[in-house]
């Protein structure tokens, strides 16, 4: 009798066409494990542009992944966002929080801890963090859902 090897999932997913669709599975359930390693409790990486250039994560790990050589320095981070006061005028503020490095997973836990602090009052349910800015020192996040 003549034995044939099973295919993996990955060997049926590129055979039949399947790539894309099973590289965000794979990327998804990735960044779920980065998630319960770093205990991540409320913001989701769903980064796509770092500077306004496409960035993707590729295999690296979230804690060797340098946003910018100096790995031991600290970085603040800074949310903008708008609000209408009591006369209905529209106001700018910030939030600042820092990570202790310039690892992805430093800064993530750094954006999750601004997002615990302030809740629903300021993200409502956009926890998806979409672009990073890196400039003068420090990360600029924008949110989505």
């Amino acid at each position: 009798m003549i034995k044939t090897k099973e295919r993996t999932t990955v060997q049926i997913a590129r055979e039949e066409g399947f790539t894309d669709g099973f590289n965000f599975g794979m990327e998804m359930g990735r960044l779920s494990i980065f998630k319960k390693q770093l205990r991540i409790k409320n913001s989701t990486w769903s980064v796509a542009y770092l500077n306004g250039n496409k960035f993707k994560l590729d295999l690296k790990e979230m804690s060797d992944y340098l946003i910018e050589e100096d790995k031991d320095k600290p970085i603040k981070i800074i949310y903008e966002y708008e609000y209408c006061d009591l006369d209905n005028h529209l106001k700018t503020d910030y939030l600042i929080g820092k990570a202790k490095n310039r690892t992805i997973g430093e800064i993530w836990k750094g954006i999750d801890r601004i997002m615990s602090k302030h809740g629903e009052d300021v993200f409502g349910d956009h926890r998806f963090i979409e672009s990073l800015i890196y400039k003068d020192n420090q990360i600029q996040f924008y949110a989505g859902s």
